[in-house]
């Protein structure tokens, strides 16, 4: 009887294959350790702080500590704070600012926010280079919107965010457009006694009012006009490196993570160590953000870097993050989806093995998530893109505007490839598209309510 002996190099070349597959597993759990220790305050975060404390002395800024209405109000707007709460039980802070100069009655314009951000980092820069203000400045009446799991919503009627994780964190931006924005424009309504609303759409903000009116066509009827900075149904065309990462990480364990216990992403503990870092070495840590996920810092104003990192990251879901990764790879077909929780391959070779049923099928009672109709959207619409945002480029502004039928000139190209992603938030030196957005509504609602007051002037500082 002859035996056969196993070719060296195969042996060797499983072994090596072992290893790696081990490293990978090791360092994908060692990350997720620290992560979840300084995003819930373990030990790692009591370690971390005094060092940074010590290393690096804190800047003086001004507006470094102030909380989001002494921000407002130090530029010379009246605030309030407003509680809504959505269909689903969040319970949310809606922030409202208008400028007192204007007497007439104020157009409400709704303002959604970018993935990350709250109110307060929206209104954390100047009056003369920040979209709310000069909305404000132009006799608009402004209601930022927050959404659930960032620190101005981070209540619930029944669920606790430490408790009921799995629960509380269980979103997407397709939630926060069908609930949490549904919520805050009807609050809006109903206060001003106005019929409709104009909204303005941040980045994930315009996503969010574009699954709303998908999955609510009815909310067509209260909205005016919308003007969308950078906005997205998907991101199947994105450049940002951000992006592709996540879409690569996650996509083999979609329905490991989702079981992951910390699911609130970026929750008040890991704010607060970068609050503490970015407070102490502003212009570095705005040079690393802008270059880890956009494409330049020509225009944002990295001084002041600091006192933004002190109100973002704000807060959101590993689920809702997900979904930008999904959004990049399961969308380029053009039907814009809801969350696919049987994507993933650990997860389609457990069904093809038969050995677990789809999820898709219990959650929607069908094998794929649902599709986000762009038929249904029917209000006036004004695409904003840049040639310098790779997170939104023009491939994925021109196939908003063939889904939904955007007309050719209602798209408006900021041609400057310096002009980043980030920049229709944080931006030192441009205000034109937001001019230019503010003469869109102008056209759309004749006559106009309002005119400047006396003595007042485009963009006062």
């Amino acid at each position: 009887m002859s035996s056969s002996k196993e070719p060296r190099g195969s042996a060797k070349g499983r072994r090596v294959l072992r290893y790696l597959c081990y490293s990978v597993v090791a360092m994908f759990l060692s990350t997720s350790i620290v992560l979840y220790d300084i995003t819930n305050g373990g030990p790692c975060l009591e370690l971390i702080t005094p060092l940074v404390d010590y290393a690096l002395p804190i800047m003086d800024d001004p507006d470094l500590g102030k909380t989001v209405a002494d921000l407002a109000r130090s530029k010379g707007f009246h605030f309030e704070s407003h509680e809504v709460t959505s269909e689903d039980g969040y319970i949310i802070e809606l922030h409202r600012i208008f400028d007192p100069k204007f007497k007439a009655r104020r157009p409400p314009v709704v303002v959604g926010l970018p993935l990350f951000l709250s109110s307060a980092a929206i209104m954390s820069d100047f009056r003369n280079n920040t979209p709310a203000y000069i909305f404000a400045d132009h006799g608009f009446d402004v209601w930022l919107t927050n959404a659930r799991g960032n620190r101005f919503a981070r209540r619930h009627l029944r669920l606790d965010p430490e408790r009921d994780k799995l629960d509380f964190y269980d979103y997407t931006f397709v939630d926060i457009g069908e609930f949490d924005l549904s919520a805050q424009i009807d609050y809006v309504l109903e206060a001003t006694g106005e019929k409709k609303v104009f909204f303005v759409g941040m980045s994930q903000g315009a996503a969010s009012l574009f699954a709303l009116l998908s999955r609510r066509p009815s909310y067509n009827d209260k909205i005016e006009a919308m003007v969308s900075y950078g906005g997205f149904r998907s991101i199947c065309f994105t450049f940002n490196r951000a992006v592709q990462v996540i879409d690569f990480l996650t996509w083999p364990v979609t329905d490991l993570l989702l079981k992951f216990e910390a699911l609130a992403l970026v929750g008040p503990h890991s704010s607060s160590m970068v609050d503490r870092v970015c407070a102490r070495a502003s212009t570095l840590c705005g040079l690393f953000f802008n270059y880890a996920l956009f494409s330049s810092h020509h225009y944002l104003n990295v001084t002041r870097f600091g006192v933004y990192m002190e109100h973002m990251p704000a807060g959101t879901s590993l689920k809702n993050f997900v979904y930008f990764g999904q959004s990049r790879g399961m969308n380029c077909d053009g039907s814009v989806r809801e969350f696919d929780y049987d994507r993933g391959l650990f997860t389609r070779l457990l069904l093809y093995l038969n050995l677990r049923t789809s999820r898709n099928m219990d959650r929607y009672g069908s094998e794929e998530p649902p599709v986000l109709d762009p038929n249904r959207i029917r209000i006036p619409i004004k695409l904003y893109f840049s040639d310098g945002d790779d997170l939104v480029p023009i491939q994925e502004t021109m196939k908003i505007a063939e889904d939904i039928g955007i007309p050719a000139e209602n798209i408006h190209r900021i041609d400057d490839d310096r002009f980043s992603h980030l920049n229709y938030i944080f931006n030192k030196r441009r205000k034109d598209y937001v001019i230019h957005s503010i003469d869109f509504f102008k056209g759309i609602k004749t006559p106009w309510p309002l005119e400047n007051p006396p003595g007042h002037s485009d963009g006062d500082p």
